[in-house]
């Protein structure tokens, strides 16, 4: 069974988030990790995208 697009896009937000905490940051809940410029926050994201 294959995720959807809202699906993936969604666990990539959760997943970037959990990794950006482990760096012992925090962000809110509706703040889109995908649409980070900050260099720490993009890392997540591509973390979260492999």
């Amino acid at each position: 069974m294959e995720l959807g697009i809202f699906q993936k896009d969604v666990l990539i937000e959760k997943l970037a988030k959990k990794f950006y905490a482990l760096l012992g940051y925090v962000v809110p809940e509706d703040y889109r990790m995908q649409s980070a410029t900050h260099p720490a926050e993009r890392a997540c994201v591509a973390l979260a995208k492999r």
